[in-house]
């Protein structure tokens, strides 16, 4: 078996679609990322990546083995959630990346108020959205996703809504205001950062586009596997991306991203907060639950 350290490196590459951004989330360089990668391929005797313009695509092997590696990786970090939970009335919450970093980590002081602090904790379970069913019904209390997870209960409440519109960094929309400012049928020439992966349920630009009118043409794609990525890419005026209320509200507050559409449009795919099989015993994972219902009703009546 492959030392643990390159696996981990392999699954952020093969996350990220990029050696840069690995090296950079990993706190390393790029060609300490790439070393490691050879290395892999030499061990596992295989071609684990392409490269290409901008990044590096998995080949179908390294497709297959990322599978396994990312199933192993995120039921390592359950585990440890888990004991980590045993041992208390701790909570753990298991959701995608971009779940974790955009909506949940904002929450953080108000989830740790929700079960009423002192030794109590709330953890996030990051992991793949692919694995989010079979790891969090065994690993965690609640689970974030797209999937409703079965019939309609008590047991299940709407995190947020897909309310999405396109936004982009204040200079994207001074060097493009010519276009920005026409209907959307002339934005044919602009660069969109798409982050659409088919099966996920995420809100896609033809969900936008179906809603607002579509470019002549068809604009130049960026591809992310991240959607935190897309974002600061976005955020350094790479292009236009498609922002989500209440996981972008931060952004637009800030400034660092300005929307460039007159209003938000709603996807009927809204992100699901249920509770699971072992977070229903638990009364601090309730709590959890309706603290989330709470804020997604107060923001549904704003």
């Amino acid at each position: 078996m492959p030392p643990t350290r390159l696996l981990r490196v392999f699954e952020c590459a093969a996350r990220l679609g990029s050696f840069s951004a690995a090296a950079e989330e990993l706190g390393t360089t790029q060609s300490a990322v790439s070393r490691a990668v050879s290395e892999l391929e030499r061990a596992l005797a295989a071609r684990l990546f392409d490269r290409v313009h901008r990044g590096v695509r998995l080949t179908r092997a390294g497709e297959s083995y990322r599978e396994a590696v990312v199933a192993g990786l995120a039921r390592i970090a359950a585990a440890g959630a888990a004991l980590a939970g045993a041992a208390s009335e701790h909570v753990v919450i298991a959701c995608d990346h971009a779940v974790s970093t955009l909506f949940l980590m904002p929450l953080r002081a108000a989830l740790y108020r929700a079960v009423g602090g002192g030794d109590t904790h709330v953890h996030i379970l990051t992991c793949d959205a692919d694995l989010l069913a079979r790891v969090g019904e065994s690993e965690a209390d609640l689970v974030i996703s797209c999937d409703p997870g079965g019939d309609a209960s008590r047991d299940r409440v709407v995190a947020f809504r897909q309310a999405v519109t396109p936004v982009c960094a204040p200079a994207y929309l001074r060097e493009h205001s010519n276009v920005l400012g026409r209907p959307v049928e002339a934005w044919g020439a602009l660069t969109l950062l798409d982050g659409a992966r088919p099966g996920r349920g995420w809100a896609t630009w033809e969900d936008w586009f179906e809603a607002a009118g579509r470019p002549r043409g068809e604009p130049r794609r960026l591809r992310y596997f991240d959607h935190v990525f897309l974002l600061e890419d976005a955020v350094a005026g790479a292009g236009l991306a498609l922002g989500w209320r209440r996981l972008i509200d931060r952004h637009l507050e800030s400034g660092a991203l300005v929307a460039v559409a007159d209003d938000f449009v709603e996807v009927d795919r809204p992100h699901w907060a249920r509770l699971t099989e072992r977070g229903r015993r638990r009364r601090h994972a309730r709590c959890c639950l309706q603290l989330l219902d709470d804020l997604s009703r107060r923001a549904d009546g704003a």
